[in-house]
């Protein structure tokens, strides 16, 4: 049964010049069971980040559904957690208020929070640092104050925008572990917006790759031959990627004629 439903989703956003209304999602259809990890896969500017926000309540379709549990998402809510490209953390709040201040809202008392948020520390390996404020922290250590932040909600779906982008090459594979294997724990249904398409093979259950805007269901791969821990050297693994890869470039080339066959008629 799936949890959460894509039917017929287009959006479309107003021109700023007054012109034709631009056309970011058309007809994407896509239902994601509970507990899978799905990565969201396309070239820039194919809607990966809006679908997103439509799970999370931020943003609605111009046409079709998004359904959660069979019922139309109208708004943000607590059983949808956001990790951000940036990490969005309040700089005036340490870090362990900072992974409790939806807690705090709920009028749940300082050291009950204080225990809460030092359980998601210590899950995300920040330990001594609860007291430390965002402008002490790295950038790696900044986004785990977010991931703490989403696992404290405990929701039930995880929507994860990017959130490793601006990491250094060995931070973000680090960071992509950790969530795997946090993942691995809990089982809870991701949704992974992500332009690496070896970060989305190693982190997946499953992988979508939306074409070039209007952005539709080109192509999914399911991931479940491959094992759990994966090796990126493995013949599966980069069979796998070969696919993907020949995909992305494809809609990569094709959005490339199209503004090319534009320029030339302007």
């Amino acid at each position: 049964m799936s949890l959460l439903i894509f039917d017929n989703v287009g959006r479309q956003f107003a021109s700023p010049r007054g012109g034709p209304p631009v056309v970011a999602l058309e007809g994407v259809n896509l239902q994601i069971a509970p507990h899978e990890f799905v990565c969201l896969l396309g070239p820039s500017g194919c809607g990966k980040s809006t679908l997103l926000n439509m799970v999370a309540g931020f943003d609605r379709p111009t046409l079709g559904r998004v359904l959660l549990h069979g019922q139309p998402i109208a708004g943000p809510g607590p059983d949808r957690g956001m990790v951000f490209q940036s990490p969005t953390l309040f700089p005036w709040l340490p870090v362990w208020e900072n992974i409790t201040f939806r807690q705090k809202l709920l009028g749940i008392p300082a050291k009950r929070r204080r225990e809460i948020a030092q359980h998601y520390i210590e899950l995300v390996g920040l330990q001594g640092f609860a007291d430390r404020y965002p402008s002490e922290l790295s950038g790696g250590m900044q986004q785990r104050v977010g991931i703490a932040r989403m696992l404290a909600l405990e929701s039930e779906v995880w929507l994860l925008d990017e959130p490793f982008a601006a990491l250094d090459a060995q931070t973000r594979s680090l960071m992509g572990e950790e969530l795997s294997a946090l993942w691995r724990a809990d089982r809870r249904t991701a949704i992974f917006v992500t332009h690496s398409v070896e970060e989305a093979l190693l982190l997946g259950t499953r992988v979508v790759v939306l074409s070039a805007r209007p952005g539709r269901v080109r192509a999914e791969f399911d991931l479940s031959h491959l094992p759990a821990e994966r090796d990126i050297t493995a013949a599966s693994f980069n069979e796998v990627k070969r696919e993907v890869l020949a995909l992305i470039k494809e809609e990569v080339l094709g959005l490339r004629r199209v503004a090319a066959t534009a320029g030339a008629r302007a």
